[in-house]
């Protein structure tokens, strides 16, 4: 047995890599540290199947990075449901996995049900400012209800989206008044007496002077 705390990396993970990895936690139980970034789990079933039957067996995991493996909603359901009893958890990496709402549900239900998780990372997913903020609310009271999250003070991210949508609605404003102006001054024109057409400047101009040679460019009048 090796000594601990042990920090495990993979770049890469084949079935066979998987079936290692649950052989090395039985033998080695200091491992606190699994890094699993872009392993492409989501699109290996199988793999992902046997990784979380290694986490489900675990018992000394502090730290799980599983980002960049386009787990889907399939896949975080699958992770979720293996840490739902995890003694140690504390940390959960989850960005740029392409989840939405619906992997979102499973991830509140895990936060319900394990209280050791402290922190869930979601960065770039797709679950809305709505679902992201409940989430974050649910760690720290994990009797929060998606009505009375919003109670709570905003998630910074939130906060941000919604500072940029009222400075969007302010820009669609001032469009409005630039707008409003353009059509008092279009107003203003058409009360302008109109330009004399140029056959009637011709036909003054030959009155006032006499016969205008014409040329290329000066239609003849009849």
């Amino acid at each position: 047995m090796l000594p601990g705390p042990i920090q495990l990396t993979f770049t890469g993970m084949t079935e066979d890599k998987a079936r290692l990895l649950v052989e090395f936690f039985a033998r080695h139980p200091m491992v606190t540290h699994l890094q699993l970034s872009g392993c492409a789990l989501g699109m290996q079933r199988s793999t992902s199947r046997i990784v979380a039957e290694a986490l489900k067996r675990d018992q000394n995991l502090k730290h799980l990075d599983l980002s960049n493996n386009c787990l889907g909603s399939e896949g975080v359901h699958t992770f979720c449901q293996a840490l739902m009893e995890h003694p140690t958890l504390e940390e959960l990496v989850l960005d740029r996995n392409h989840i939405g709402q619906v992997g979102s549900v499973k991830i509140v239900d895990l936060l319900r049900v394990n209280h050791n998780i402290l922190r869930v990372e979601l960065d770039e997913n797709p679950i809305g400012s709505e679902w992201a903020h409940y989430i974050y609310v649910l760690q720290r009271d994990r009797s929060a209800t998606l009505a009375s999250a919003w109670k709570c003070p905003l998630l910074p991210a939130v906060g941000k989206a919604k500072a940029k949508s009222k400075e969007t609605k302010g820009s669609k404003d001032k469009g409005r008044n630039s707008l409003s102006e353009k059509d008092e001054l279009v107003s203003e024109m058409k009360e302008l007496k109109p330009a004399m057409p140029l056959s009637s400047r011709l036909r003054r101009k030959e009155e006032e002077t006499g016969p205008v040679s014409l040329s290329a460019r000066t239609p003849m009048l009849r």
